[in-house]
């Protein structure tokens, strides 16, 4: 591990051990995502919050979250806005491939535990590394000791999956101008609400229920607009694909619905 300035590029392949079991990320580009239509889409307001249905909405809500390169895009309620705080941060964690490192020094040279802001990177020729974006005073004294007892502290995969959920939920909203009223926008909307609540029982019984498991990869597409709708066809299959903020790819959210595109 060793400090930059700027970090070299995310990488275009990575694993992370999630509850024993290995999930894989991977860096899309668009030929790779073989698009075949495009539908650039528009913000709207519905007359109730499209996550907890409460009416009259009047909270600005950025889809995806203003940091990950999103706009305003539609109006949920005061809650439901200011309450995926939580959940927000650890998916922008998440996108940015950035954690919180700890180290101790063992030999009593430097008292107390230090904390760091640390990154996942590539650097050509050379595998992965974690990469130094912020650290308290005293951590690169500690590792550079070789003494120190280091730990990272592990994503919370199921509020970033949470996150990935809702933000692929509103532009599924925004797409059809509608809110799915159905025992599939139900199963949805009580995995929002767990998250927006912090109950962690209810979030993993309700992401069970759900069985939603966001396929999920980066893109660089400086400029586009904050929500994007591609169809894309892999091993000759068709899929709706959502491209948010220009910097991450996430699936159709809703396997009841489809998409109904404006003509």
């Amino acid at each position: 591990m060793s400090g930059k300035k700027k970090n070299p590029p995310v990488p275009t392949e990575f694993s992370l051990d999630h509850e024993g079991e290995e999930l894989t990320f991977t860096k899309f580009t668009s030929k790779e995502l073989g698009r075949i239509d495009v539908a650039r889409i528009p913000r709207f307001r519905f007359p109730a919050c499209p996550i907890c249905l409460e009416l009259g909405p009047d909270e600005a809500e950025h889809v995806p979250p203003e940091s990950l390169g999103g706009q305003v895009m539609v109006w949920t309620c005061q809650r439901c806005n200011n309450d995926f705080g939580t959940a927000e941060d650890r998916l922008r964690s998440f996108i940015d491939l950035e954690t919180t490192a700890y180290i101790e020094a063992t030999d009593g040279s430097v008292p107390g535990q230090r904390a760091a802001k640390v990154a996942l990177r590539s650097s050509e020729g050379r595998p992965h590394g974690m990469f130094i974006r912020s650290a308290a005073a005293g951590f690169e004294e500690i590792l550079g000791t070789g003494s120190g007892k280091l730990s990272i502290k592990p994503l919370n995969m199921a509020l970033v999956h949470a996150s990935l959920l809702k933000h692929a939920y509103l532009a599924a909203c925004l797409t059809n101008r509608e809110i799915p009223m159905n025992a599939e926008g139900d199963r949805v909307r009580a995995v929002l609400l767990a998250a927006r609540d912090r109950d962690a029982d209810a979030l993993t019984n309700a992401q069970k229920v759900l069985g939603f498991e966001p396929a999920v990869g980066w893109i660089e597409a400086p400029g586009a607009p904050p929500i994007l709708l591609m169809e894309s066809e892999e091993s000759g299959e068709l899929r709706w694909l959502f491209l948010l903020g220009g910097r991450f790819v996430v699936q159709w959210p809703l396997k009841d619905v489809e998409p109904i595109l404006a003509v």
